[in-house]
């Protein structure tokens, strides 16, 4: 099975390729693969904390999505303490090797103008690094994330949970998203 019905199966079976491929990522198949692929991770605790925003004040919560059908709430601790009951196995362990599993590099949301410029050496593209770090960011949510905090409880459970992604990337607890 492709990985673009693959994704289709798991998030809408009734959507078609082409309104959910477009959306936030996009799915390459393996024989299509050029030499070098690569996506970028975020720190579980400022994934979550960012998704909720985007959810909860900006966007909407998809009832086909498993993680909003199962964990949606206006309140951010009670829909980390769904996740935490929902996907006892975490949910971005799941995710995360779905969309890195045709990946060659994989950045870090933390370093991105870094690792965006290490990838394009890599993969000896042509481009002008100054015109990366010129680059404002693009849909942003910290202004509505940055000043959510978890309990030091949840963010410790939470961290536990994403133990695979934890360990792979080399995220810790941080200290600045903690009440």
């Amino acid at each position: 099975m492709g990985l673009v019905k693959t994704l289709l199966l798991y998030n809408a079976p009734n959507l078609s390729v082409e309104r959910v491929a477009p959306s936030h990522h996009s799915i390459i198949r393996e024989e299509d693969s050029p030499g070098v692929v690569f996506a970028f991770v975020r720190h579980p605790l400022t994934w979550y904390r960012s998704y909720w925003a985007w959810k909860s004040k900006l966007f909407f919560w998809n009832p086909y999505n498993p993680l909003d059908r199962t964990c949606a709430n206006p309140d951010f601790e009670i829909f980390i303490r769904n996740v935490l009951t929902h996907f006892p196995g975490g949910y971005l362990n799941n995710i995360y090797p779905f969309f890195l599993q045709c990946c060659t590099h994989a950045g870090r949301f933390e370093h991105l103008e870094a690792d965006l410029v290490k990838i394009l050496e890599i993969a000896k593209e042509p481009f002008d690094a100054r015109s990366i770090h010129n680059v404002p960011p693009q849909l942003s949510s910290s202004v509505y994330s940055s000043h959510i905090k978890y309990p030091a409880d949840l963010a410790l459970r939470l961290m536990e949970q994403e133990g695979n992604i934890c360990d792979r990337f080399g995220y810790k607890l941080m200290d600045d998203v903690l009440k």
